[in-house]
């Protein structure tokens, strides 16, 4: 064989793949290294790319064209090594380059991140553990209701005309009238008696998602995955991200952020690495959970979910959007079928 390799297991589902390519097989490669090399050097007295080959290697070396065609050969034999060993490639390879003459092998070692391999627990009994917890009975109080009424009136007694300070504005009248000016209420009964119930569905709602919570939680417990630290650090690159992109839409400055809360970037980073973990943890359990159940998303339900994204935020990659669509709506799903290991009452 022209290309012969082994694998070795590192920490954190890394590998490294030493790997060997015949002098044949790389000689092979010299004359696409020259053109390369030709294209890029300027040399007095002739064309770019129009160089004499011995007049080429004169000027530049023996070593960089081979390293050219070293360069040339592994972006080549580095796809047809991923293919062979069967490797869930993730990030860029680091390369190294252990041995490399005129006429002889050419020597190198790959060292990749690999998407981790583990094994899932008991998911539907940690859920049907979680879930078959009574739920509190929900309600929702006059005082509840009440309190959110007057944050709509108050809403109401913001100035529209310039120079008009908030406390000069009137205060609004709480009756039927301004029940009738908030929708298609026929009086402030009615209003009132349509808060509590969405006090109540949103009560339900947080209770749903404190219940995921519970059962994500649980099932990070009881996973092992060595997460490889390319992935990790490309979750916290997310999360500070986010935290700019938060703080900028807020009017705020990261770096006057920072030096207010006395952090660096790096002293973030470090906080980040535990939060980042988890999350990275928890999209891989969904994802297995998904994938061990067939759980598949419709493409016109991606196709709404996208639009309404697109719809949105103008600007935004549409290949990225749908990425995020399908993963959103998989997991939604994902948690379904969490919530449905309990019979409904």
């Amino acid at each position: 064989m022209s290309l012969t390799s082994t694998i070795t297991q590192l920490p954190d589902s890394e590998i490294e793949i030493s790997a060997e390519l015949s002098s044949d097989e790389f000689e092979s490669y010299r004359s696409k290294a020259v053109r390369a090399v030709n294209n890029l050097t300027e040399i007095d007295g002739f064309r770019r790319g129009h160089t004499p080959d011995h007049i080429l290697v004169e000027k530049v070396g023996e070593i960089a064209l081979l390293e050219e065609m070293a360069s040339e050969a592994i972006s080549f034999q580095y796809p047809k090594l991923i293919k062979e060993h069967s490797l869930d490639a993730i990030g860029r390879p680091e390369i190294t380059i252990t041995k490399i003459a005129a006429n002889n092998p050419l020597t190198f070692k790959v060292k990749i991140a690999i998407a981790p391999v583990f094994v899932l627990p008991d998911y539907k009994e940690i859920a049907r553990g979680v879930m078959s917890e009574t739920e509190p009975a929900y309600e929702a109080t006059d005082e509840e209701a009440n309190n959110i009424i007057k944050e709509l009136a108050a809403r109401r007694k913001k100035p529209a005309l310039e120079g008009v300070k908030p406390e000069d504005m009137p205060e609004p009248v709480i009756d039927d009238e301004f029940a009738k000016s908030l929708g298609s209420f026929a009086d402030l009964a009615e209003l009132r008696a349509k808060i509590k119930e969405n006090v109540i569905l949103e009560k339900r709602e947080n209770e749903r998602q404190k219940r995921r919570v519970a059962v994500m939680d649980k099932l990070v417990d009881a996973t092992h995955v060595a997460l490889p630290k390319v992935i990790v650090a490309r979750e916290i690159d997310h999360m500070v991200s986010e935290m700019r992109y938060n703080l900028e839409s807020m009017g705020l400055n990261f770096t006057d952020y920072l030096v207010n809360i006395k952090k660096s970037e790096e002293d973030l980073r470090k906080e980040y690495e535990t939060p980042a973990q988890k999350r990275i943890t928890v999209k891989m359990i969904l994802k297995k959970i998904a994938d061990t159940e067939k759980i598949e998303v419709d493409h016109e339900e991606i196709h709404a979910e996208v639009k309404k994204i697109t719809d949105l935020y103008h600007d935004v990659d549409e290949q990225r959007a749908h990425h995020y669509a399908e993963d959103v709506l998989r997991d939604e799903k994902t948690f379904q079928l969490l919530e449905g290991v309990v019979p409904k009452a």
